[in-house]
């Protein structure tokens, strides 16, 4: 894991600090659409997970949406 982007490395380390084991895995094919990382991960596109995150133009609060087929969920920080 020592070659892996400074930015994963610390998804890497948050994910250990809460006690999370996790699998990071670098994609050698394109992942752009849930279509292509499903079939990069060897799943359906139901199991894939889009994130999309946005901040507060006047409060600077962030929003983010994890949304999978038609089931959104939300969570403010």
């Amino acid at each position: 894991m020592e070659n892996l982007p400074a930015s994963v490395m610390r998804v890497a380390e948050a994910a250990r600090n809460l006690g999370l084991a996790i699998d990071i895995r670098i994609m050698t094919e394109t992942t752009r659409t849930a279509e292509e990382a499903a079939q990069a991960c060897g799943t359906t596109p139901a199991q894939i997970v889009k994130s999309l995150i946005f901040e507060g133009k006047e409060s600077g609060g962030r929003c983010s949406f994890w949304c999978r087929g038609k089931i959104v969920s939300t969570r403010r920080r």
